[in-house]
Order: C-alpha cells, then structure tokens, then sequence
C-alpha cells in the first residue's frame, strides 16, 4: 500500500524544486496518472511543448528515491513532486 505525506515529500527535496513541483501540481499540470503495483507513472506538462514522461518507483519503505523523468534534469525535479503531490492528494484519479 502507498503511503506517502507531503511532509516526506517536502522533506525529500530541495525547497525550491518542491515550491516549483507544488505549482505544478496545483496547476494541474499531471496528466493521465497511472499506478501499476509499485510504480507511479504520468505524464507532465513543463516548458516543453511535449509532456515530460515521470515515473516513480516506490519500495517496501515508501521511499521514492528512484525515480526519472525525461526532462533535462532526469529525475528528482518539481515533475517528479507534482506526480508525488498528485497520488498524494488526488489517488481517485490513479
């Protein structure tokens, strides 16, 4: 079962890439967001006109330190904590 907080995210990440994830995330920017037993997958909507590809792999701790995304900086980004802040927040849209 996920269990994940926005306190363990904002903890995880630097403070400026999670107030820029935060954004993301209240400006709707997760699209299609999928589940698949331990994976988060969706793609994100940045400042390219194609959508940033974001997973995350979560393991027995809830940690999410594996994690990629196809924009430039490759993981760890605020795509990465958008998606995170979604299953957070909107799991019935998983």
């Amino acid at each position: 079962m996920i269990k994940l907080t926005e306190d363990k995210i904002k903890r995880n990440f630097p403070v400026s890439y999670y107030e820029r994830g935060y954004d993301y995330y209240l400006n709707g920017n997760i699209i299609n967001p999928v589940i698949r037993e331990n994976k988060l997958e969706a793609l994100c909507e940045g400042s390219y006109a194609e959508p940033y590809r974001v997973s995350v792999t979560l393991d027995s701790d809830n940690d999410f330190s594996k994690n990629t995304c196809s924009c430039p900086i490759g993981g760890g980004c605020k795509h990465v904590i958008a998606l995170l802040l979604t299953c957070v927040n909107e799991k019935e849209n998983f």
